[in-house]
């Protein structure tokens, strides 16, 4: 699937971006749990 056709989501702690169906369980840049992130539109 295209960048462009997956969620963008941003760690609200660090500011952290990732594309995906889901956010990560764990931020690779701060380590804060998936509650953190929060989808980009």
């Amino acid at each position: 699937m295209a960048e462009s056709q997956m969620e963008r989501w941003k760690c609200n702690v660090c500011g952290y971006e990732e594309y995906g169906e889901v956010p990560p369980d764990i931020c690779p840049v701060c380590g804060a749990p998936a509650d953190a992130f929060e989808p980009v539109s």
